[in-house]
């Protein structure tokens, strides 16, 4: 009777611990979501801006709250860094192609965490029903 006891306690511990892990899972694949999500918005934000640069002279941000004048000159050329500190000049229909190209893959990207996270959630609730169970008995 005693080991049946362990037995049955060691199997809800196990299950206590499955939820645990499967819950710090979801806190992460969360925070992905949400920082995949905001670079989505920030992509989409950019890209409907470019079609609004102009020449024009305005001040550009230096730090926190210093800026400095600035002239475009030249409405249709970018700079844009494509990753590792590797810059290059793009013209304006390449930078919506780039653009494009990284909303397609930020939307893909949410789809399969979202994917993943739906899963969690299922299986929490799957583990906590068990756990529900193995405790009512």
């Amino acid at each position: 009777m005693v080991e049946k006891n362990e037995n049955f306690s060691r199997e809800i511990q196990e299950k206590y611990l499955q939820v645990e892990y499967l819950n710090k899972e979801l806190e992460q694949i969360s925070i992905q979501l949400e920082m995949m999500n905001s670079k989505l918005a920030e992509s989409l934000l950019v890209r409907n801006s470019i079609e609004n640069i102009k020449k024009t002279q305005s001040f550009s941000q230096l730090a926190m709250d210093i800026f400095v004048p600035s002239e475009i000159t030249d409405d249709n050329t970018f700079l844009v860094n494509i990753g590792w500190k590797i810059f290059v000049k793009m013209k304006k229909e390449e930078i919506k192609r780039y653009l494009e190209n990284k909303i397609d893959n930020f939307k893909s990207v949410i789809s399969h965490i979202s994917k993943r996270k739906s899963e969690l959630q299922n299986e929490i609730q799957k583990q906590i029903f068990e756990l529900q169970s193995l405790q009512s008995n």
